[in-house]
């Protein structure tokens, strides 16, 4: 098995925005368990959740069953839809960057 190479723009020595599909597997399956928790919390059914975040409800249930990896617009609208937000931070790697990453991320307003 070979090493895949960061994509071009990445320094060297930080992870690659690729990885294995058991992982992505893992994260989507986490994710949409994080998401059906919250929801259940809130009282909401998948339809009314769905619903509120502009999306179908096959789409809902595809997410909440981590059969489904949402896009980033999608994410950020089931999260406003739950009266929550994501947050963009850097990964720490011990670079004297992070620093000035996290303070540029601070200024720029990225949620929505």
């Amino acid at each position: 098995m070979t090493a895949m190479s960061a994509p071009p723009g990445i320094p060297r020595g930080y992870p690659s925005a690729r990885i294995s599909p058991s992982l992505a597997a893992r994260k989507a399956a986490q994710l949409g368990a994080a998401i059906r928790r919250v929801r259940r919390l809130q009282g909401l059914t998948q339809a009314e959740l769905a619903e509120r975040a502009g999306i179908g409800r096959c789409a809902m249930v595809r997410i909440e069953r981590g059969q489904q990896m949402p896009r980033l617009t999608t994410m950020i609208a089931v999260l406003g839809a739950m009266g929550l937000r994501a947050r963009i931070e850097p990964l720490t790697f011990g670079t004297s960057d992070s620093e000035e990453i996290r303070q540029l991320l601070t200024k720029s307003d990225l949620s929505a």
